[in-house]
């Protein structure tokens, strides 16, 4: 769940995020906890910058431009993942009082 802070209310923002890697050695690699926990960072990261910026700042979210920036941002030290997927992408809308 990622928090979008707009001047009115914030935005709660909770995705399912998969990636999908076509090599099946390298797939079993980031399989490992070790791998999978940077891989959850990095997207958590990415995630967190992206909802200051303009991409989230307005009533919709364009998800095919979101799952591209996750996958450029993913690039630079998960050069085997070939496309990020948003399996589910919820948003809701809260008044701030």
């Amino acid at each position: 769940m990622i928090p979008v802070y707009k001047s009115s209310s914030v935005t709660y923002v909770v995705a399912d995020i998969g990636v999908s890697v076509s090599d099946p050695d390298l797939a079993a690699e980031y399989m490992l906890k070790e791998n999978t926990v940077r891989l959850r960072d990095t997207l958590f990261t990415s995630m967190t910058r992206v909802a200051n910026g303009p991409l989230m700042a307005g009533a919709a979210i364009n998800t095919d431009q979101l799952s591209s920036v996750l996958h450029e941002d993913l690039s630079a030290n998960f050069a085997a993942v070939d496309e990020v997927l948003l399996l589910s992408f919820y948003k809701k809308d809260v008044p701030l009082s």
